[in-house]
């Protein structure tokens, strides 16, 4: 960590003292890249702000594009959403149709992460079309899977497969297991969606196969744990329990685990523990509870992970406490939110949490695959 201070402060002496404008902005785009990597997203701005006005026209794309994602990962949607703006005005003006479509693309994610899935599949779609127009692979993977998964928001699973499709060939093509093991684990969760159960396991199994064979662990463990809700959609536990047990598995092996994620595994694991009558309900109660003593509750998905621990002791007992309480903390959750990101589902989701029975709590795909960003 130290060689690598030295190393940025020595190229920040560099940048200083050369008189090359562009050799001093390359180093300091350079070191703001690695402060993202490491999450040190508040500290980008400070260290290329006003750098706009000093900038040639190419250069001023990389610069909004930076401040843009720098912002977009602190939480700053809105500055955010402003910078993408300026890549996409700049990229215009250069007549650079890819750039264009990578902008568009990122504005895509901004509206999508607001709650506001018809503007972001407006700007997903002319994204795709761009890359199309250029045949750029790089781009229609991102771009068709981010419009798969923006119809799946708009709860149109069947619109979804025909982009995931999409990018299952295309990675297929091109050999890139990563993309062919997310498509094929995400048309397995549109087939069950449908229902379409038999389907939904092949294309899990064809997942699963990939990840073995790539070692990619962190993928492996969330379709195991999507096929465990297909089975458990299916009622068929045992071997919901065996993908499960997998998934725990991969989950104490991988250094890629979520917390959120790893909360997700272990409740449809004593779910299906009580199903096989390998535990009782009241055990189910205390093992549920007990999930939560090393958590803090000050995080919001560790508060939606307490409302949906409500709801599964609800299902053991029949509590009425318990389901008052989940719909409290459900409200509270999507009612408080400044930046507006999920205000307009607070009705939607409330009912949808009305209606919860056994294992109708849905886990859409984790949020990185949205975001990969170009």
């Amino acid at each position: 960590m130290l060689s690598s201070r030295r190393a940025r402060e020595t190229a920040r002496q560099f940048a200083q003292n050369s008189w090359d404008t562009s050799i001093q902005w390359e180093i300091n785009a350079s070191m703001a890249s690695d402060l993202m990597q490491q999450g040190r997203y508040e500290e980008v701005g400070s260290l290329i702000k006003g750098w706009g006005p000093r900038l040639k026209i190419d250069q001023l794309y990389n610069y909004h594009n930076i401040l843009g994602r720098a912002a977009f990962n602190s939480g700053q949607v809105n500055r955010a959403n402003t910078h993408y703006i300026r890549c996409h005005e700049v990229a215009k003006k250069m007549g650079n149709r890819r750039l264009m479509g990578y902008s568009l693309g990122n504005l895509s994610t901004v509206y999508w992460q607001r709650g506001d899935y018809k503007t972001a599949l407006k700007y997903g779609l002319q994204d795709f079309k761009i890359a199309q127009e250029n045949q750029d692979a790089q781009g229609l993977g991102v771009a068709s899977n981010m419009v798969g998964g923006l119809y799946l928001d708009l709860e149109e699973p069947q619109r979804a497969i025909e982009y995931y499709e999409y990018q299952w060939n295309l990675s297929s093509k091109h050999k890139i297991a990563c993309d062919q093991a997310i498509s094929a684990k995400l048309l397995g969760y549109c087939y069950r969606l449908q229902p379409w159960f038999e389907k939904a396991h092949s294309w899990f199994e064809k997942s699963k196969k990939i990840c073995t064979e790539a070692q990619l662990y962190y993928l492996e463990y969330l379709a195991n744990y999507y096929q465990a809700l297909t089975y458990c959609q299916q009622k068929r536990y045992q071997e919901a329990h065996s993908c499960l047990e997998r998934s725990r598995e991969l989950l104490r092996d991988t250094v890629q685990t979520r917390e959120t994620m790893a909360f997700r595994v272990e409740l449809a694991w004593i779910r299906c523990q009580v199903q096989l009558d390998k535990i009782s309900p009241e055990e189910g109660i205390e093992q549920t509870e007990a999930l939560f003593k090393p958590y803090e509750y000050a995080k919001r998905d560790l508060k939606l992970n307490r409302a949906e621990a409500d709801y599964e002791v609800f299902f053991f007992s029949g509590s009425e406490l318990h389901r008052k309480r989940a719909l409290k903390t459900f409200q509270n959750l999507f009612k408080k939110r400044k930046d507006g990101e999920f205000k307009s589902k607070a009705k939607e989701l409330e009912e949808k949490v009305r209606r919860l029975q056994g294992f109708t709590v849905e886990c859409y795909p984790s949020t990185w695959e949205k975001s990969r960003y170009r």
